[in-house]
């Protein structure tokens, strides 16, 4: 394993522990507060540590380079996991696509409209203005009578009963109930 210089201090990989030692509380710290769990601040440190110390030339505020580093991390992995939540919105979008297309198509629509009609008045009503009319939150809480915060609620308990209602019947036409 080659040996580390240290170049803010012109010294060997004995005194790198040393600076690492002395600095690691406050980047690790520093990184908790950028919004890191415990976990990620242990990767992101390591990886903060290593970037630094193959930087050539002496550093007279290392502290400040170490947080530059830690904060270009930190946004870097933010960026990776909003790409990866995008791919896998991509793939959901790809798998109900799939369904539509498939010919057990029917099978979900009308499984869907059933649930529909099974709903309360009021939801349906909320889902007709939401989604088939395209208003949104405010308006749909206008014409109810409702807050927009109700609406929100509204509107999400009853995809999850229009969601487990469709479910239940797919899987009791497919035979598989």
């Amino acid at each position: 394993m080659p040996r580390v210089q240290l170049a803010t201090q012109g010294s060997t990989s004995a005194d790198a522990g040393a600076f690492v030692r002395e600095h690691q509380t406050a980047v690790w710290r520093y990184l908790r507060l950028l919004g890191a769990d415990p976990a990620t601040a242990d990767d992101l440190l390591q990886e903060t540590f290593l970037r630094f110390l193959r930087r050539p030339g002496p550093h007279p505020d290392s502290g400040a380079i170490l947080r530059t580093i830690a904060r270009g991390l930190w946004i870097d992995r933010h960026r990776w996991l909003q790409r990866r939540r995008v791919v896998q919105w991509a793939e959901h979008v790809d798998e109900a696509l799939a369904r539509a297309v498939d010919p057990d198509q029917d099978l979900w629509l009308d499984a869907l409209h059933a649930c529909r009609d099974k709903l309360a008045a009021r939801a349906r009503c909320a889902l007709d203005l939401a989604y088939r009319d395209g208003l949104g939150r405010q308006q749909v809480a206008d014409q109810l009578g409702l807050s927009p915060n109700t609406v929100r609620n509204l509107l999400a308990q009853t995809r999850e009963v229009l969601r487990q209602c469709i479910e239940k019947r797919v899987r009791e036409c497919e035979g598989g109930a």
